[in-house]
């Protein structure tokens, strides 16, 4: 699984540090530890806070377990759900990728 959060932090930082280079902004506290907190407060609303990283995670495996055992997601499932096993697979994969935020 790849990880957008050291991306997410790396920038926050690179942001902070540029606005203090220009004068815009003092920061008195470690420049990690406000990224840190900043792109923490970002994955909540990017997330909606709805469900927590474990639950998301758990929704992914359920649904990967699903799409791949032929005998549950059989020929009537993606008539159910509206999506094919490969689009369901796609999916708990975009829902991992939620979680690494």
């Amino acid at each position: 699984m790849h990880s957008v959060l050291p991306k997410l932090t790396e920038a926050i930082i690179r942001a902070i540090s540029e606005r203090e280079a220009v004068g815009d902004v003092v920061v008195t506290v470690p420049v990690v530890a406000l990224a840190d907190y900043i792109s923490e407060a970002v994955r909540e609303v990017f997330t909606g806070n709805l469900l927590s990283p474990n639950e998301l995670l758990s929704i992914a495996a359920l649904l990967t377990e699903a799409a791949a055992d032929p005998k549950f997601y059989d020929w009537e499932m993606p008539t159910k759900v509206g999506l094919t096993a490969t689009e369901v697979q796609q999916l708990a994969e975009r829902l991992r990728g939620i979680t690494s935020l």
